[in-house]
């Protein structure tokens, strides 16, 4: 089922004309074939590049995490930075990615 929401979301992204972020738990790493191919099909890039792996789960064995939590955008959004947050309660490390979308 996760496979075919990320070939759905794939196709949508790819027929839009306007800036787009997809943000959330895909329950993937961008070592995934599937990963790839979202990227591939949607044109998105990950707004981790540049900035490391940031694994965000589990948060309670950070030696075992994996970077399962993405931001990915458009080519014209611009990534002034991604980390991951602290501990707030949950299973998963928050992503902080801060953007910028401009008018073209």
């Amino acid at each position: 089922m996760r496979n075919k929401q990320l070939s759905e979301i794939a196709s949508y992204v790819a027929n839009q004309k306007i800036s787009i972020v997809v943000t959330g738990d895909l329950n993937i790493t961008m070592w995934s074939p599937y990963y790839k191919e979202l990227i591939s099909n949607s044109g998105l890039y990950n707004a981790r590049k540049g900035f490391g792996m940031i694994s965000t789960w589990p948060s309670f064995f950070p030696l075992l995490s994996i970077p399962i939590d993405h931001c990915l955008v458009s080519q014209d959004i611009r990534v002034f930075k991604t980390k991951s947050g602290k501990n707030i309660g949950s299973d998963h490390l928050p992503l902080i990615t801060d953007l910028v979308i401009t008018n073209n």
